[in-house]
């Protein structure tokens, strides 16, 4: 009966960690051409006097949006785990956003994610 039970396992196993590497594989591809589409932006000076709470930095989502008048804009807000100073360690939470998006939507919208500074 274990003998049986470790032939079944280990097939089952190798093939549910190669399955495993090649989502990861696919995950990190979809990441990258996250990476390609986002801008980042910064407040301007006014601005930025004012905004205590929030990092200058922040990332826009768009695909060429040049012709259009008006488009929807969705702007994300991370929860705690993306405050901080870097804003390019909330993309891994917006990319999963952005890809709905463009996978289900098809009129075209504006992504902004601002970041909350880790001190505030």
């Amino acid at each position: 009966m274990r003998e049986t039970l470790s032939i079944t396992f280990i097939p089952v196993f190798l093939f549910g960690a190669f399955n495993l590497i090649s989502l990861a594989q696919g995950q990190n591809k979809s990441l990258n051409d996250i990476k390609n589409i986002k801008r980042v932006h910064q407040l301007n000076e006014g601005i930025k006097v004012k905004a205590k709470s929030i990092n200058s930095d922040f990332l826009v989502f768009s695909k060429d949006l040049k012709g259009l008048k008006k488009v929807p804009l969705v702007i994300y807000l991370h929860g705690a785990g993306g405050r901080g100073n870097n804003i390019e360690s909330i993309i891994g939470q917006v990319a999963p956003l952005w890809r709905g998006i463009v996978k289900n939507i098809e009129d075209p919208c504006i992504v902004v994610a601002p970041q909350c500074l880790r001190e505030a």
